[in-house]
């Protein structure tokens, strides 16, 4: 148990790592809402099977497509 906690810790601060992640992340102001944006963000990201933040930047360049991605989610999260 201890070394899945340990792996899910340094996946977290490499998540972290990255700027895009950083510069979003940074822009808030409540520690209450950044925690919950941080859970909600890396849920969608494991939904939608990416690894890195950044790659949620490039997931569909598509609108209608990238809509009904986010609509998916939201389904799987009721």
């Amino acid at each position: 148990m201890a070394r899945i906690a340990a792996k899910v810790s340094h996946i977290t601060e490499l998540s972290m790592q990255q700027e895009p992640y950083r510069n979003f992340i940074d822009s808030l102001d409540s520690e209450v809402t950044k925690k919950c944006y941080q859970d909600y963000l890396s849920y969608f990201k494991n939904f939608v099977k990416v690894e890195r933040y950044e790659d949620l930047l490039t997931l569909d360049a598509d609108p209608h497509k990238l809509e009904g991605i986010i609509r998916d989610y939201i389904i799987h999260m009721r």
